[in-house]
């Protein structure tokens, strides 16, 4: 049995962007910070928040400059700019995936669990292989909860 595709929907974080710390371990280095140091104070229940979108992206960089410059002092808090420049690395392989799949006249949607600075980050890499893109931070639910996915769908116009 043939059922067309009305539309695909990807994740974006480890699929077509990846973030291999490259901008966290150059952020402790400039800084002085022991290494894992960002991972392990920013990835908690601030980024939880901003994910949700009860905190903006900026709202979350703030909380982590708070916490490295309440364990580490003031110079510690200049790590979060270096950090945040790093807008990840695009999956070249999949962008080809993605920009096929829109070729056959498929709108592509990306989903994924994010912060509210996510679409300056894909600009930054000027990603553009979607039609949609679904951010929890938006939808104010992040996956795997089942309305996130509902959410999602509702946001291509196509039937589950």
């Amino acid at each position: 049995m043939n059922i067309p595709v009305k539309a695909a929907l990807f994740d974006l974080g480890g699929v077509a962007l990846h973030f291999r710390g490259i901008g966290r371990a150059e952020a402790e280095k400039e800084t002085g910070l022991p290494p894992g140091t960002l991972r392990r104070i920013a990835y908690n229940e601030s980024f939880a928040l901003a994910n949700l979108g009860v905190y903006s992206h900026q709202d979350w960089l703030e909380a982590v400059r708070r916490d490295l410059i309440a364990e580490f002092g003031t110079t510690a808090g200049a790590a979060v700019e270096v950090w945040a420049k790093d807008p990840g690395e695009l999956d070249e392989d999949v962008v080809a995936v993605l920009n096929a799949v829109r070729a056959r006249g498929i709108p592509v949607g990306i989903f994924t669990n994010n912060t509210s600075g996510l679409e300056g980050d894909l600009a930054r890499l000027g990603f553009d292989a979607f039609d949609t893109l679904i951010n929890s931070a938006d939808l104010g639910v992040t996956k795997p909860a089942p309305l996130a996915y509902r959410l999602a769908v509702e946001a291509m116009g196509v039937p589950a």
